[in-house]
């Protein structure tokens, strides 16, 4: 999911469970929850680097436990820091142990909810290439949002509103309200992984211009009563929309077939690159097309997970260049499908 989420639902967890935090708990959980996805820089480098290191860097199992490590210790070297300065020797410093605890926690929050959308993330990098997804969210859901938002925003009206009329509570807020938001999330999103199994089950169950499918996936829209269909068949990769609004019904008649290509040399040797062979390890649904050149092929690979005008840095695209000897000259990552680099 994107940061400002992560951070919404860092800061729900934190008023759920701030009686039991030690001292800069909101700011630890806030900074462990977000943190990992600075692997998100990597897009300034360009779409090879992107594919290499994004969800993968600070996701992983390792590269999150130095997050968590990182981020807690220096959270107890400022305390520390902090407490010598304003000559506070009878105040306890901040312990390592209750830090890392909490640092654990926003990190462990962020890699769930970035298990539940379609692009997941890559817990054994960098020893083996294996993306986690359950495809249940899209990677912002305006949904998610505003119940975090509510979750804590409801207690400060409230306590406004309390003020106003004369009333003043002391005790800690916003506890019952981030248990609450907390628990209308994954039932949320437990919901939403409910009618993605729906939506998947279908998809398996129809043929596609008379042919079963050999796999299938239904992917998440901004609504969660839409879901992005693809089957795979011998012949094609089948494009179709899969609804469970009232009075809509799944017809995979509408599907729109992009046809396979024909075996050939051209793919043959283009899928041995090393630029395409890395695009194929994320790629859940690859389409390849080939373009006749006068001195060779054009081989250009993306993923029908996405839409083709999807100009999310998730829709890359490859293009790799053979000669007619076998040779391969050029191999180019994209950001989208379109192949305009950016």
């Amino acid at each position: 999911m994107d940061p400002f989420t992560h951070a919404l639902a860092s800061l729900t967890l934190a008023r759920a469970i701030q009686n039991h935090l030690p001292r800069r708990g909101y700011a630890m959980l806030l900074v462990a929850g977000v943190a990992p996805d600075l692997d998100w820089l990597s897009y300034l480098f360009g779409p090879a680097t992107y594919l290499r290191f994004h969800q993968s860097l600070f996701h992983s199992f390792v590269g999150v436990a130095f997050v968590i490590c990182a981020t807690a210790i220096a959270f107890v070297a400022f305390d520390r820091r902090y407490l010598r300065r304003i000559h506070q020797r009878d105040v306890a410093p901040l312990r390592l142990a209750p830090a890392l605890a909490v640092c654990a926690l926003g990190a462990a929050l962020h890699l769930v909810l970035d298990a539940t959308t379609s692009i997941g993330f890559q817990p054994l990098f960098p020893f083996r290439v294996h993306w986690l997804a359950l495809d249940w969210t899209p990677r912002f859901e305006i949904w998610i949002v505003l119940i975090l938002a509510a979750a804590l925003l409801i207690p400060d009206l409230i306590n406004m509103v309390s003020e106003e009329i004369g009333e003043h509570r002391n005790a800690p807020r916003g506890i019952l309200a981030g248990a609450i938001g907390l628990a209308v999330l994954f039932l949320y999103i437990g919901a939403r992984g409910t009618l993605q199994g729906r939506a998947t089950n279908l998809l398996d169950s129809r043929e596609y211009q008379g042919l079963a499918p050999l796999a299938v996936g239904a992917f998440p829209t901004t609504s969660p009563f839409t879901w992005r269909g693809i089957a795979s068949t011998e012949q094609s990769l089948d494009e179709v929309d899969v609804p469970f609004m009232p009075g809509e019904f799944f017809d995979p008649e509408r599907a729109v077939p992009h046809a396979k290509p024909d075996e050939s040399s051209a793919i043959d040797v283009a899928s041995g690159a090393p630029a395409a062979r890395a695009f194929l390890a994320f790629a859940r649904f690859p389409l390849a097309s080939v373009t006749t050149t006068d001195i060779g092929a054009r081989v250009r690979f993306r993923d029908l997970r996405f839409e083709y005008n999807d100009k999310s840095p998730d829709n890359l695209g490859v293009e790799i260049v053979v000669l007619t000897n076998g040779q391969i000259i050029d191999q180019k990552f994209y950001y989208n499908a379109e192949g305009l680099s950016e």
